[in-house]
């Protein structure tokens, strides 16, 4: 056919032509106004992205619908192929979907060259309709059916008329598969990128941010979910691979990071990424690391699985040494914080302070156990339970790190780890050295550390703050040495460190040395839970500790681990728990004390999970009959 409802075929020779013979008048067809129809002169330039590269561009026409614009067009000559120019509309569309913080307004964009014409939906590179030239006539479905899709009824409400689509598989998992699907991901990782084991971590992080950001926003959504809304997912990945090459990284991720980046510089939140952070994976490998994910559904499931994601992943893919810095088994967390009693209501919220916080694992434990006694509190409104949750998170959870590595603190993981089991990132720091009671905080140091460490500093020192429980599992092996300068400096701050003839020991664990920094941090009456290395409570040669320790505190507790405890983390140390509570007067009188030995913390000697076996439940339930 060589003419249809609107023009001759044989007049379409150029991008002019076909703007002026067949857009224009399609346009005015299905009812546009000319104040609804931009063209081009009245329409911003964006700058765009075109694979890693990027330029400036304003599409040929835009419907502009209340205020916002809703359709764009982009026209090409005859000659053009379409596919060629795909990523012009969409990239505008998504630039103009990313400025508007309510809604997505661009809902769909036209490619055409007069001779064809495709309708897209603004984050969909396959179209929705594709008409030829002769197929624009009275009566052709595939015509009607784009008049009541670009409707201005359909674009302010555009669900009413949107074809329905099959439900996306969404679902939630058990922990064995969790624990399955998190060693799928490293395994493929480590396979492909042949990255280290915490490197692997750190960025399979990063998508795990990304799917628990965008699962959240498929919960909100509830039952008016389609596919379409479902972006970390391998269809979505397609559809956009023609606009960019990484889309996770570049258009998700890239998200997440600009909004916490705009919160860091409103001082609303401490840095979790760089600010020119990205997933630094092969666009392959993050396909298939989002295919093993897609289909779980992992928004709340600390409240489900009661925070064991982080643990679970951490085991999964992180053995030895390495793991050692991350972890305490999640068994012992959950009883450490039982035993502490921490107190949540409306007259006393406790402060908590872990300063060997590594991934968080005390903090999101203390975050849930705090949450669980301001929601089974009955005496409490909705609107006192949200108020105590917030301040819980914002003001009184407390964590610091001094892990050595600038260019990732684990007190970036830490906050990570806490905003995905429900925020209260804003309490971690770094330091360049927890054990240092002056703060120093030398040159050369990167901006932003420094001010955290500042920050961190005049709330220490300056402001006196004080702690009213500490849970925590210091470095077991690590050593202060008087023979370093640095470290003998440290050293001559701490009365623990000298002999009783006044003189300063050659070394001291640091293990030791936080007893006495954990001390002056926490209020008269404060309670410590810590693990200890048990040549501390045992050894004829450490004494001098022990009377340390009966000098300023009360013994509550000892429970004595099984040697398997750590055995993930490549060591054999025997530890035990330690409950004391600093002294309010220096003549309070030891009472009894509860000791216990744990048989089984729920892993065998080769760290497989033998949770039936695991004892800690028993003896916390000893003790509470003792302390009664």
């Amino acid at each position: 056919m060589q003419t249809n409802l609107f023009c001759d075929k044989k007049v379409l020779t150029n991008e002019s032509s076909v703007e002026q013979f067949f857009v224009q008048r399609l346009l005015t067809h299905i009812g546009y106004t000319d104040t609804q129809i931009k063209p081009k002169t009245s329409i911003k330039e964006l700058t765009i992205g075109k694979g890693s590269s990027k330029e400036n561009y304003r599409p040929d026409y835009a419907i502009q619908v209340k205020d916002k614009i809703r359709l764009i067009i982009e026209v090409k000559d005859p000659k053009e192929k379409l596919i060629d120019f795909l990523y012009q509309p969409s990239s505008y569309c998504l630039c103009l979907n990313q400025a508007d913080q309510k809604e997505d307004p661009a809902k769909y964009f036209i490619l055409t060259n007069g001779l064809q014409l495709q309708l897209h939906e603004w984050n969909n590179a396959k179209p929705i309709l594709n008409l030829t030239f002769d197929e624009f006539i009275k009566g052709n479905h595939k015509f009607l059916e784009l008049i009541k899709i670009i409707s201005q009824k359909n674009l302010l409400n555009p669900n009413k008329s949107a074809p329905k689509v099959e439900t996306f598989k969404f679902e939630r998992p058990n922990l064995s598969e969790l624990e399955g699907i998190f060693r799928a991901c490293h395994n493929l990782i480590w396979k492909k990128e042949k990255k280290k084991p915490t490197e692997a971590f750190y960025e399979f992080t990063k998508l795990f941010f990304v799917k628990i950001s965008h699962d959240k926003v498929i919960h909100e959504l509830g039952c008016k979910a389609t596919n379409a809304d479902f972006k970390f997912a391998v269809k979505w990945i397609e559809s956009m691979e023609a606009v960019e090459v990484n889309p996770i990284s570049n258009i998700l991720f890239k998200n997440i990071r600009e909004e916490l980046e705009r919160k860091v510089r409103n001082k609303e939140k401490k840095r979790i990424f760089n600010s020119d952070e990205k997933i630094n994976l092969k666009p392959s490998t993050i396909k298939e690391v989002v295919r093993l994910l897609e289909t779980i559904n992992l928004y709340g499931i600390e409240e489900d699985l009661n925070g064991r994601m982080f643990e679970t992943f951490l085991t999964a893919t992180i053995r030895g040494e390495e793991l050692g810095q991350f972890f305490t088994p999640r068994t012992v967390v959950e009883f450490m914080v039982e035993l502490a009693d921490l107190k949540c209501t409306k007259t006393k919220i406790d402060y908590v302070l872990d300063a060997c916080c590594g991934s968080g694992g005390f903090l999101i434990d203390t975050m849930a156990y705090m949450w669980k006694r301001i929601n089974n509190n009955s005496g409490l409104t909705n609107t006192e339970k949200e108020y105590l949750r917030n301040e819980v998170v914002t003001k009184y959870i407390w964590g610091i790190d001094a892990d050595k590595d600038e260019r990732l603190p684990i007190s970036r993981i830490a906050r990570m780890n806490m905003v995905l089991h429900g925020d209260g990132s804003n309490r971690i720091y770094w330091l360049p050295d927890s054990l240092d009671k002056k703060i120093t905080i030398e040159r050369g140091i990167e901006d932003e550390l420094r001010e955290e460490a500042e920050e961190l500093k005049k709330k220490l020192i300056d402001e006196n703050l004080k702690f009213d429980v500490v849970l925590t599992n210091p470095p077991f092996s690590m050593r202060y040495e008087k023979k370093k300068e640095d470290e003998k400096l440290v050293l001559e701050d701490y009365e623990i460190a000298y002999r009783p003839n006044k003189e300063l020991r050659s070394s001291v664990k640091s293990n030791v040395l936080f007893l006495e920094r954990y001390k002056d941090w926490l209020k008269a009456g404060g309670k410590l839970l810590t693990v200890i290395d048990e040549s501390v409570l045992n050894t004829a040669s450490e004494k001098e500790f022990r009377d340390f320790i009966r000098k300023y505190f009360i013994i509550k507790a000892v429970i004595s681990l099984p040697r398997n405890t750590f055995i993930n983390a490549d060591t054999a140390v025997k530890t035990s728990i330690l409950y004391l509570k600093k002294k309010e007067d220096e003549n309070e009188q030891q009472p009894d004390i509860f000791m216990a030995i744990s048989e089984n913390v729920g892993h065998s000697d080769s760290g497989k999970k033998t949770p039936l076996l695991n004892d800690l439940p028993k003896i916390l339930k000893e003790f509470k009959g003792f302390q009664s």
